[in-house]
């Protein structure tokens, strides 16, 4: 897991089964990284909203698909 801080944080549409997806970008050691939430992750509901994530400190896990977009693993705030 990476220390990150939340610089941005936005509720996107939900998946196809009606549960939540956000959009997050992330200041990392390497820069300013943007990625969503995988659809149907159950861990999403432990999250605080959106809202109250911005400027927060947390411990990520992500990675990147075949085509290039990034998608968050887990996120302890």
């Amino acid at each position: 897991m990476q220390h990150v801080v939340i610089t941005s944080a936005k509720r996107i549409s939900n998946s196809t089964n009606g549960n939540p997806r956000l959009e997050l970008v992330l200041a990392t050691d390497d820069g300013p990284l943007k990625l969503k939430t995988p659809s149907d992750a159950g861990w999403i509901y432990a999250l605080p909203c959106a809202s109250d994530l911005t400027e927060m400190e947390a411990f990520a896990e992500w990675h990147r698909t075949p085509t290039g977009r990034y998608v968050l693993d887990s996120l302890e705030v």
